[in-house]
């Protein structure tokens, strides 16, 4: 299995966010931003899943916040719209996949 975005993902409350922002900025022009979480879906470490799925070869690996940090950056929407993702899978699920009660 291959998995095209390293396990990243967003919250849509998160993606909503981040709407509200590009759409209430006084930004001129046009800018493209990328929303994602912090980390990966299922907590899974990106470099090792990387290596697994990718063979990891001429892949420069930079070091990162946190083991299982997402494989896109969102600092330009940080920077620029002042978002930042507040919410997980984790907040939805348990640590084996099952929804907290």
């Amino acid at each position: 299995m291959l998995i095209g975005n390293y396990c990243s993902y967003v919250d849509v409350y998160d993606l909503c966010d981040a709407v509200v922002l590009a759409i209430e900025t006084d930004l001129s022009g046009h800018e493209v931003f990328y929303i994602a979480s912090p980390d990966t879906i299922g907590g899974h470490p990106l470099e090792e899943t990387v290596k697994r799925y990718y063979d990891g070869e001429g892949i420069e690996f930079r070091e990162v916040a946190r083991e299982d940090a997402s494989s896109i950056s969102t600092a330009k929407a940080e920077r620029m719209l002042g978002w930042a993702p507040k919410r997980s899978w984790r907040n939805y699920l348990d640590e084996t996949g099952c929804a907290r009660t």
